[in-house]
């Protein structure tokens, strides 16, 4: 299936398209880059009831005047009934009375969705906390703690656009990045380092392209069992990018060296094991 700003395609194995189904959203989305994962997932388990996520992860629907303080993370259509409806309020978020309205365009909600359990793994850009909701009640079942590794930009009493690191008009700061859901019940997350303001001089000197987002040497991945944190922060390969999960607790990763301009493009597997195995 593939998601639009207005409609749903569903194709087959043979990617011949099968049907088209239009919504409505409350904010519309044009995505440029990466493409996102389409989020979706079916109530009590019944196949005629599919509901998806109009807000795609790592993207941001606050880029207007507005506060985006007083609004609702994601919002969730329900094909069956053609209507949709928000969840998980920004009032509700642990870090809520240190945001200031400045720092919009820099948070947006950062989820994966378990479609066999009809569970949401929530947490937010700018954020020490991921929510697990049901999805067939909305309510929330639990909520987990996260211990970043280095994370400086949530230690101060106001989060703001000023208090965030910045070179000229390029952030600086770390912010969770991409969650992923692993067998055996296991979650990642994958978040971002701060770079220091030297070492960033230092590299857009070498590159004026060069941004850390995009730097795997400052990416790290933390494990949670569904209830608690399991691991202290876990350093991704150098000159890796992670692309998507597979079976055994492995990532497929994408290989770039920085050093070398090569002519294909390199993938590979990195996988996760537990100590003692």
């Amino acid at each position: 299936m593939l998601q639009t700003p207005f409609e749903v395609l569903r194709y087959d194995r043979n990617l011949k398209l099968k049907e088209r189904v239009r919504f409505q959203a409350s904010v519309q989305m044009y995505l440029s880059g990466n493409l996102r994962p389409f989020a979706y997932f079916f109530k009590d388990s019944s196949p005629s009831v599919f509901s998806f996520f109009t807000t795609p992860t790592g993207a941001s629907r606050y880029l207007g005047s507005g506060d985006f303080r007083a609004s609702k993370l994601l919002e969730i259509y329900d094909l069956k009934e053609k209507t949709s409806y928000e969840i998980l309020p920004v009032a509700e978020r642990p870090l809520y009375k240190k945001l200031d309205k400045s720092v919009g365009v820099l948070y947006f909600p950062v989820y994966t969705v378990d479609r066999h359990q009809s569970r949401l793994y929530a947490t937010t850009s700018l954020d020490n906390e991921i929510t697990v909701v049901d999805l067939n009640t909305n309510k929330t079942l639990s909520r987990i703690p996260i211990n970043h590794g280095e994370f400086g930009g949530l230690k101060s009493n106001l989060i703001s656009s000023e208090s965030l690191p910045s070179y000229k008009h390029i952030t600086l700061a770390g912010r969770n990045h991409k969650m992923y859901i692993l067998d055996n019940g296991l979650i990642a997350l994958e978040y971002i380092r701060e770079i220091p303001f030297g070492t960033y001089e230092k590299r857009i000197a070498d590159d004026p392209n060069y941004h850390h987002f995009q730097d795997p040497n400052y990416h790290r991945l933390i494990l949670f069992d569904g209830k608690k944190q399991i691991s202290t922060d876990l350093l991704v390969p150098p000159n890796v990018k992670i692309k998507t999960t597979l079976p055994g607790a492995r990532f497929l990763v994408k290989i770039e060296n920085p050093e070398v301009e090569e002519d294909f493009i390199r993938y590979g597997i990195f996988g996760l094991i537990r100590q003692g195995q």
